[in-house]
């Protein structure tokens, strides 16, 4: 009968891809479109092995699309998928993004923030300032040593993190200086001159820690 022919999409949405083509014969079984619900997207993140115990539904995730350059957008972890991908230590997050009125494009890529939680009075520190090695994470201190500036190694311990800032819960006392902007090649021990701004081409800039 004719109205068996019609066929009705549960959600309402964007045809992306279709499975048949006119003419062909089918069951009911078979997938004939592939249809995206803009009024829900969903970002599949990847969470290591290490970040995931605190990682629970119901947290706020700031979400960054690629496609839009440096727009944010507020999302919610709905799922956690506690199954790790092969050849690998991550897992899955599901984080519904709120569109704000905005198209966005389905199937590209993002990125996004999950938070975790807050600690005031942090001591906290630039994230380009902690460097790791053999899993070690440290800092470079700014010491004055019998009146040379010298660079010394310091290992942190690391607790919550953003985009820009890393906690530090051990190896870093407020008002310390470490080494900012600078070679890659120094080392613990190398003497440094430190400079005003960051944007200067020799020497050290420091970030203080607070």
């Amino acid at each position: 009968q004719v109205r068996d022919t019609r066929i009705l999409s549960p959600v309402a949405g964007v045809v992306t891809r279709r499975m048949v083509n006119p003419g062909e014969i089918i069951s009911p079984q078979d997938d004939l479109l592939q249809i995206v619900a803009l009024d829900a997207l969903y970002l599949e993140a990847q969470v290591p092995e290490l970040d995931l115990a605190m990682v629970r539904p119901g947290m706020r995730a700031r979400v960054a699309v690629d496609a839009l350059g440096s727009r944010r957008f507020e999302g919610t972890v709905r799922e956690i998928i506690p199954v790790a991908e092969p050849n690998s230590a991550l897992y899955r997050v599901r984080i519904q993004v709120r569109r704000d009125g905005v198209e966005l494009p389905a199937g590209g890529f993002a990125r996004a923030v999950i938070e975790v939680g807050t600690r005031p009075n942090a001591i906290v520190v630039p994230r380009d300032t902690v460097r790791a090695e053999t899993g070690e994470r440290y800092v470079y201190l700014i010491a004055e040593e019998g009146g040379t500036t010298r660079a010394r190694r310091q290992k942190v311990e690391i607790g919550l993190a953003d985009d820009e800032y890393l906690e530090v819960l051990a190896g870093v006392r407020p008002g310390q200086r470490i080494v900012g902007v600078g070679s890659p090649a120094i080392q613990d021990g190398t003497p440094i001159r430190v400079v005003a701004t960051a944007g200067a081409r020799a020497g050290a800039a420091p970030s203080p820690a607070r």
